[in-house]
């Protein structure tokens, strides 16, 4: 029986999910092995309130728990997980439920000096007061709650004198300048989760991190070529937006804008139900809604289109003031959206006013990290028709679970 079982939890604003894998160590580092899978949609809300959002998510918490208690031990062998115990619980939040920031912080001096941990934590713990005090001025902790705690930190860049280090401390230098990222998140919230977690696993031992930090460190394992990029995530109520610049991420963006969006806009509409909604985006994926049917939500969804990219542009607008901003977008989206969207990223009205040319979007899917996360039974695929019965219906083989996949990418450089 392995020994090295984690567990993967993905806490979205449109979802929860949940990941079991075996994290089996080599020369070439940790390669995660996807033993079971699971996710949970958002029930349909009719406007995004953030106390009707919280408490959707905790239901959902719970629900995915306990699929993942009853099932999960069910479809792995017990030669590889009694289905007692985990070596890691790791939950990765997505926005709203965090706050980040990416920042520079500087020391100066006319002549060298020394470069020490104690110099680097008060730089570092001096920017991270100052972006909790920002906070009780703002929306988060107005939805949230006014005590935030730290969710993570890192130190994604550091330069002395305008020359790029690894790692600054023991050096000496006229100028120290280390990017920062940092993201903070509400107590209740934090709190409230690990209170849903104990519930069903009894464990309160859980590593926590943000989707923007997971997903940067993931795309640059992944991608080690890629230095200057945008990463997108479209999510239930947001999409999420990451701007990394010789290889350290500079910003971190969110405009309220995601697929639950565009299905409530839909029943508004069309005077549809929500089910009805979400049928036929799938079926619009796959090619076989009907025709009169196709044509009326199709007008729909270029309006939609149309704003989507107008929140999109916009968002980005003050950032190439002060960037020129990548020209490469790494992106994560429902399958049942993907064509929508895609086809919203190759518009001429996307590229050349912020890109000031083309603009290239690869996809995050099976073939993506097909090299990086495999399913139980198969060496170097994510999912296949070989380990079907290994996964639970919610979990279509031959589509891969992108947030998931990534999330245990990044993990697998921790552990």
């Amino acid at each position: 029986m392995h020994d090295n079982i984690s567990l993967i939890l993905d806490i979205g604003n449109g979802s929860v999910g949940a990941m079991v894998l075996n994290y089996e160590h080599s020369a070439h580092g940790s390669i995660p092995t996807v033993l079971y899978c699971h996710r949970e949609p958002l029930t349909f809300l009719p406007d995004m309130k953030e106390k009707r959002l919280l408490a959707a998510m905790l239901d959902l918490l719970k629900t995915t728990l306990q699929h993942v208690q009853k099932e999960a031990a069910s479809v792995i062998p017990r030669s590889i997980w009694g289905g007692a115990h985990f070596s890691h619980v790791v939950c990765i939040f997505s926005s709203p439920w965090y706050a980040s920031q990416a920042s520079v912080v500087r020391k100066e001096a006319t002549t060298p000096f020394h470069i020490t941990n104690p110099l680097v934590n008060e730089l570092v713990n001096k920017e991270e007061v100052r972006f909790a005090e920002a906070l009780t001025r703002g929306d988060y902790e107005q939805h949230f709650g006014t005590k935030v705690v730290l969710l993570e930190r890192a130190l994604v860049h550091s330069a002395i004198n305008g020359y790029e280090v690894t790692n600054p401390v023991g050096k000496f230098g006229r100028l120290l300048e280390i990017t920062l990222f940092t993201s903070l998140i509400s107590e209740k919230v934090l709190r409230l989760v690990e209170d849903v977690f104990y519930h069903v696993f009894h464990i309160r031992q859980i590593e926590c991190f943000s989707y923007a930090l997971a997903s940067w460190n993931a795309i640059r394992t992944m991608f080690p070529e890629a230095s200057d990029f945008i990463f997108l995530d479209v999510g239930g109520e947001t999409s999420d937006v990451t701007i990394t610049i010789r290889g350290a991420i500079t910003e971190t963006l969110s405009f309220p804008f995601g697929r639950s969006t565009i299905l409530r806009t839909l029943v508004e509409v069309l005077h549809i139900s929500p089910e009805n909604a979400v049928s036929f985006m799938k079926m619009r994926s796959l090619g076989t809604l009907e025709k009169e049917i196709a044509s009326d939500v199709e007008k729909v969804l270029a309006t939609v289109a149309d704003q989507w990219t107008d929140a999109f542009n916009q968002t980005l607008s003050s950032i190439s003031k002060k960037y020129n901003l990548p020209k490469q977008a790494f992106v994560t989206i429902d399958p049942d959206f993907a064509s929508f969207f895609n086809g919203i990223l190759s518009r001429a009205d996307i590229g050349p006013a912020l890109f000031k040319g083309p603009f290239t979007v690869v996809s995050i899917a099976n073939n993506t990290i097909a090299s990086f996360v495999r399913n139980l039974n198969q060496s170097n695929t994510f999912s296949s028709k070989k380990s079907e019965a290994l996964l639970p219906p919610k979990f279509l083989p031959g589509i891969a679970d992108p947030a998931l996949a990534i999330e245990a990418v990044f993990f697998s450089n921790k552990v």
